[in-house]
């Protein structure tokens, strides 16, 4: 007499055994096993018998008597089958995983390029605007300038020496047209404290900042505070990057470049550099 099953195994040769693999659902009934052109039977050793005869599967599956006949299983079988078919099939994973971890991959590449042109425009900036600076040091440039009491005029020359004349122009990274300077005196180290090119509250230039200039005597402890804006690529990761948030250098960052120093004890003629 034949028992019912709950699965069919469809049985795979693998190095002279016999191992089964759960592919189709068991028949429900005694009367769907027979229909199935002979009565198949698990035998005690685990082999599959027809009538009587073993059936024999070669190591790739091949299609069992009964798999173009509905399960018992029916629609719920069929349907946990495509799950697990589903859940094995890893085509595609790697697409899968490249949506995944693109954003922020490309977010970190993004600041990452952004900090290294950062640090490189700001050293750049850092050396034109020391370069510059020596010849107020040296009292060169109060000597080259004696009877110039315009600031707008006498912080344009200034700003030609960080930036190079026109004839030798210095190689930048930043705009030297927008390049503001601010000189002030100041009567003892400790109190030298560099101006605030921006104002941070309306996002944009400060006011008074770029306007101001103090002729520097011999002896005299001065600060040199320039600053330029310099564009902004990517704004990723919560970098902050964009700190002019209003006019025209809107979303544009900020490069800061201080020198303090005494002015050393030039050769003053006739009515004097300043």
């Amino acid at each position: 007499m034949i028992a019912n099953y709950r699965h069919v195994y469809r049985l795979i040769q693998s190095r002279g055994q016999w191992y089964p693999h759960e592919n189709f659902e068991a028949e429900s009934s005694q009367t769907d096993i027979a229909a199935c052109r002979g009565e198949d039977r698990l035998s005690s050793s685990g082999s599959v018998r027809n009538d009587g005869q073993l059936v024999r599967m070669t190591q790739h599956a091949i299609t069992p008597r009964c798999a173009g006949r509905p399960s018992g299983g029916g629609r719920t079988g069929s349907a946990r089958r495509r799950l697990r078919h589903f859940a094995a099939d890893e085509r595609g994973s790697a697409a899968v995983e490249f949506a995944l971890v693109a954003l922020p991959f490309l977010g970190l590449v993004g600041a990452i390029i952004e900090v290294a042109f950062q640090i490189w425009a700001a050293q750049n900036f850092d050396r034109s605007v020391q370069n510059g600076v020596r010849t107020v040091l040296t009292g060169e440039f109060q000597l080259a300038n004696a009877g110039k009491t315009d600031a707008a005029t006498l912080l344009s020359n200034l700003r030609a020496q960080v930036c190079g004349s026109a004839s030798a122009n210095v190689v930048t990274v930043f705009d030297c047209r927008k390049v503001r300077i601010e000189v002030a005196t100041a009567s003892a180290f400790a109190n030298a404290t560099p101006v605030q090119p921006l104002d941070t509250g309306a996002g944009t230039w400060s006011t008074s900042f770029g306007t101001n200039y103090a002729c520097a005597k011999p002896g005299t402890i001065i600060v040199v505070t320039a600053a330029v804006p310099i564009p902004t690529f990517f704004n990723l990761l919560g970098l902050a990057t964009r700190q002019f948030t209003s006019g025209d250098d809107n979303g544009a960052s900020l490069l800061t470049s201080t020198a303090v120093l005494r002015t050393e004890p030039y050769q003053v003629t006739g009515a004097g550099a300043c």
